[in-house]
């Protein structure tokens, strides 16, 4: 009976972790993208906001100047998608990835018709903040499908730190446009203030995470800990947004102001992005290359390199190597010396360890899928909004010593089982449904 070749089998699979590499590197290439056009997005929301606030008063000339970013960045960003429908994807990545892309574009697509809006005065600054938030928001989304397809740890490790930042970003982005609105405005409003503390409250949860999956990186980047960034003024004028009284009148010049100070923050958490991305890119070349090298190794490997005894064989069937003296770690320079028991042995701990730590550093994206989804049943089920729901959720934790994740995970199963139970529950700690501007 002719039986195949294992080590040309074991050369497909190292090929196969090749792909998947090549794939991850360009992968990184884009999210760079996205994080261009993001960025430019949201000064640009929050000078609509600056102009709309001030009745068409002030930043009109430099909310034009800012377009012109955007749309360079956003030509950009078109010319990468070009290029990735052209690429062989995994089958579920593919799908994932295409899927958002085609979401990103048809959001992309409305900019336009926004942009009119705006000029012609015709939406307010909730309107048109809630319709910038829900295109960053996409945007996102499609940073996250790569984090969450991603198949090396390191690397997937990397993608999540990088999204929390530019999830973190976006809140403080959300939080300038506020602001700007309401002192553009002159006019303190209650509800948009605890939309604010509300936000600042999701940015430390962000910038937590991107500490915990990056916090070495971070200290090469000068960005160590990220509310170091935080200036004095911006405080102060915190202060002054969330503490004031409701209906009170604001001087006209803290607008601008307000907008300035958020950007400096939001310009030095964009240079931490640039260089998280950087690092990213660097750690893929450099997996790829080791990869590289290991697969010449093994297909410069002659048959008659590999001890292929019958008995040696039988390893395969054992749990320990057949290598008294085998390394723990994958040693390609040492190939020519090794069984094919012994390189087959040392593929499946490799793969079985990555395997391990992929699924430790997805938990935490598993955990805010499971989170959203939560809140978005509250929102449905009790007409909350977004911040409402979160408030929900925390307080059921703190309620019962819970973490969040674990609490949303019983709404959505109690959801499905037993609905009405849900409703007394949620009664007990939901606060009232109230009129809420975006």
């Amino acid at each position: 009976m002719t039986t195949p070749d294992a080590l040309q089998l074991l050369i497909a699979a190292r090929q196969c972790e090749m792909a998947e590499l090549e794939q991850l590197e360009r992968t990184s290439q884009w999210v760079d993208v996205i994080a261009q056009v993001i960025h430019a997005l949201q000064r640009e929301r929050g000078l609509s906001n600056l102009y709309l606030g001030s009745g068409g008063r002030r930043g009109q000339t430099e909310l034009q100047q800012q377009r012109q970013v955007s749309d360079r960045a956003i030509q950009h960003l078109y010319t990468h998608v070009e290029a990735l429908r052209g690429q062989r994807l995994r089958a579920l990545q593919g799908a994932r990835l295409y899927s958002q892309a085609a979401r990103a574009l048809q959001g992309l697509g409305a900019l336009a018709a926004l942009r009119r809006r705006i000029d012609q005065r015709l939406w307010d600054s909730a309107h048109s903040t809630s319709a910038y938030t829900q295109l960053v928001a996409v945007l996102l989304d499609w940073v996250f499908e790569a984090a969450d397809t991603a198949t090396d740890p390191d690397i997937t490790r990397w993608l999540v730190a990088l999204f929390n930042l530019m999830q973190g970003k976006e809140y403080l982005g959300q939080e300038r446009a506020i602001g700007t609105a309401m002192l553009a405005a002159q006019r303190l409003d209650a509800a948009l203030q605890r939309r604010l503390l509300h936000l600042m409250d999701a940015q430390q949860c962000c910038f937590d995470m991107v500490e915990t999956h990056a916090a070495d990186d971070l200290h090469r980047c000068g960005a160590w800990p990220l509310n170091a960034l935080d200036s004095a003024e911006h405080e102060r004028l915190r202060r002054i947004l969330c503490t004031s009284t409701p209906g009170q009148t604001t001087p006209s010049e803290l607008g601008p102001v307000w907008f300035d100070v958020c950007s400096r923050r939001i310009d030095q958490l964009r240079n931490v992005e640039q260089a998280l991305c950087e690092a990213l890119q660097r750690l893929c070349r450099d997996k790829r290359a080791l990869a590289e090298a290991a697969l010449r190794q093994l297909e410069a490997l002659p048959p008659s390199g590999l001890d292929n005894d019958p008995d040696e064989d039988l390893a395969c069937l054992t749990s320990q190597p057949p290598d008294a003296d085998w390394p723990g770690t994958d040693t390609v320079a040492r190939y020519p010396r090794r069984s094919l028991p012994g390189l087959l042995h040392e593929q499946q701990q490799r793969l079985q360890r990555l395997s391990t730590e992929l699924d430790a550093v997805r938990a935490s994206l598993q955990d805010r899928k499971v989170i959203e989804r939560a809140k978005g049943l509250l929102m449905a089920h009790r007409r909350l909004s977004e911040e409402q729901a979160h408030r929900t959720l925390r307080q059921l934790a703190m309620n019962q010593g819970k973490r969040m994740v674990d609490v949303a995970q019983s709404i959505l199963a109690t959801a499905v089982a037993l609905p009405d139970v849900l409703d007394g529950a949620l009664l007990q700690c939901t606060p009232a449904p109230r009129s809420h501007h975006r």
